[in-house]
């Protein structure tokens, strides 16, 4: 956002003060330097065409960073990594999971309990989903406690969008792992999901720089919502409107990745 004088920056500029501050969100760091080094370039261009060689004088440009005011990488990058460990985890452990209980040939074991789908599809995801909220947990203690992350959001905020993710990632690796034969396809499978799925997902670039092909892919990303999510949470508060708008799309995501987790499942067990 570019603020000019209430007056108006060509009668502020005519007395030889015209001063205008740049707010730039710096939650994304590398949007942020593109931006203030753009904006940059194209107000001293305007200025040397409107006012010629009075523009250094006569214009002044200020530069304010909001929520990462020094610009630190560690405020970019702990959020998103976060994100991308507890994906990690989750998928790659999940669809292992089913697989490995082929191979030792316990499997049967399971399908003969006297138990519901249900009941086994929850017997085998509980724990993962523990895990990955602890995993999301352990990571945000250590990006508050050692690297100095901010956390200006609310906690239910951030317990929030790491279930949905965590529900989501689980239902993606159970899925994997019904179509697996063995662990080593099982693992190969996870890492084809979560190798695009980072890539897409604004930890290093953000999503709107991309071709637009990848950008509608990206659509159906989980990490990037929840990206997007932890940091609104963890740096800017937890602005409400883009705490529902990505919250949403996540939850409905977990809701369709369960769903299709459950009926693969149910089809794996009959």
């Amino acid at each position: 956002m570019l603020i000019a004088p209430d007056e108006g920056l060509a009668r502020s500029a005519a007395r030889g003060d015209g001063r205008m501050q740049l707010l730039v969100d710096a939650t994304s760091l590398t949007r942020a330097r593109a931006v203030e080094a753009y904006a940059g370039n194209i107000i001293a261009a305007a200025a040397a065409r409107e006012y010629g060689a009075r523009a250094e004088p006569a214009l002044k440009f200020d530069v304010r960073v909001l929520y990462n005011p020094a610009m630190e990488s560690s405020m970019f990058l702990v959020p998103g990594v976060m994100g991308m460990l507890v994906c990690l985890v989750t998928i790659i452990l999940t669809a292992m999971s089913l697989a490995r209980e082929r191979e030792i040939g316990t499997f049967e074991t399971i399908v003969s309990a006297p138990l519901s789908n249900a009941e086994v599809l929850l017997g085998k995801t509980v724990p993962y989903i523990l895990l990955g909220v602890l995993d999301a947990a352990l990571v945000v203690a250590a990006g508050y406690f050692i690297f100095g992350v901010p956390l200006r959001g609310a906690l239910w905020q951030l317990a929030l969008a790491a279930f949905a993710l965590v529900i989501t990632t689980v239902s993606i690796g159970t899925f994997i792992s019904t179509i697996a034969g063995n662990q080593q396809q099982a693992m190969l499978g996870g890492f084809i999901f979560l190798f695009p799925a980072i890539l897409m997902s604004g930890i290093m670039y953000p999503v709107e720089n991309m071709p637009k092909a990848i950008i509608a892919a990206a659509y159906l990303n989980p990490l990037m919502y929840f990206i997007r999510l932890i940091r609104n949470i963890m740096l800017k508060g937890g602005d409400l409107h883009v705490l529902w708008t990505n919250l949403g799309a996540l939850a409905l995501m977990a809701v369709c990745a369960a769903g299709l987790a459950y009926k693969r499942f149910k089809q794996t067990l009959d």
